[in-house]
């Protein structure tokens, strides 16, 4: 009598185990929770799809319009914030608190102003607006300085940023001066 080992089994028999180490895979339980990670990740995915805000896409001459106009409300900004108003009585401690008010008040306003325009501009070139988020910001950096009377070397700091980062933008909106 003959008797034959599992391991000598036919080929095709089917009562043919898998290796040890392969039957976890065959558990139900297993199936059914790589079914589930695999559709909780396409659920994610397409929550994700949907949420998310498709890319612009903006022409050259769309950008080159949000170029013109960021440049010129920067312009418009800054020329103001340097000028401020002349004081009519530099005698006068009052007419002096009036100027400087004005000043502060230009720099804060301008700063709001500024992000408006950039908001209002999406074709603006990234590298025009990372530039102006950091004069508006620092803009609003100095007009609280001396709003609260900070030291002068906070204001002296804060000034040379913005007179760097003016210098930046102005090479930036070169192109669009006349």
């Amino acid at each position: 009598m003959s008797v034959e080992s599992p391991t000598h089994a036919a080929p095709g028999d089917s009562d043919k185990k898998s290796p040890s180490f392969l039957r976890w895979l065959e558990s139900p339980r297993v199936i059914a929770f790589t079914a589930l990670t695999i559709a909780l990740i396409a659920v994610a995915a397409a929550i994700a799809a949907w949420l998310l805000p498709p890319p612009q896409y903006f022409s050259g001459q769309e950008s080159a319009q949000a170029k013109t106009k960021v440049c010129t409300t920067f312009t418009s900004v800054i020329s103001t914030v340097s000028m401020g108003m002349p004081n009519p009585r530099p005698d006068d401690p009052v007419s002096q608190e009036v100027v400087a008010a004005n000043v502060r008040l230009a720099m804060i306003g301008g700063s709001s102003y500024l992000r408006e325009t950039l908001a209002a501009e999406p074709a603006a070139p990234a590298d025009l607006a990372d530039a102006v988020k950091a004069v508006a910001s620092t803009l609003d950096q100095l007009g609280f300085a001396y709003l609260s009377r900070a030291d002068g070397t906070v204001k002296a700091s804060l000034g040379q940023t913005f007179h760097a980062e003016v210098a930046q933008i102005n090479k930036i909106c070169a192109p669009n001066k006349k």
